[in-house]
């Protein structure tokens, strides 16, 4: 089989996280600085940069306190997350056709119910290195 494992990166391309992400900036820029920024303002420097950097470019002096605002705010909303448009029935023939599925996982966050699988802490030592989350596989 050409390609038996498929990776893919799970926050944008398998899951919609952007809306929660959005929310989350704005709370805490809101309640931290009690200011208003437009969305663009808002995701500018999502992504790669890693949230403190994120929010060091809103207030550098107050970034401990805006992360902290944001996960308070962006932890309760992962249980709302849902497949990106369309994804779900790739990932379903991709499994039906015997392939792994890796989805990339953003750490601390529960995917179990969204994915359908084991959670981490239940996989056992044959489970992928930390940050890994097999779609479709079971764990023994």
């Amino acid at each position: 089989m050409r390609c038996p494992v498929v990776l893919f990166d799970l926050d944008g391309t398998l899951i919609d996280s952007g809306p929660i992400i959005l929310a989350s900036m704005r709370h805490a820029t809101r309640t931290v600085l009690e200011r208003e920024f437009a969305d663009d303002e808002l995701l500018a420097h999502v992504g790669g940069w890693g949230l403190h950097e994120q929010m060091r470019v809103f207030d550098s002096t107050r970034a401990e306190e805006l992360v902290r605002c944001y996960r308070e705010h962006n932890e309760p909303l992962h249980a709302g997350l849902e497949w990106c448009a369309g994804i779900k029935p790739v990932l379903d023939r991709l499994v039906e056709e015997g392939r792994t599925l890796v989805g990339t996982m953003i750490d601390g966050i529960d995917l179990e119910p969204l994915l359908e699988g084991r959670p981490r802490s239940e996989a056992g030592q044959t489970a992928p290195p930390a940050g890994l989350y097999l779609v479709g596989v079971a764990y023994d």
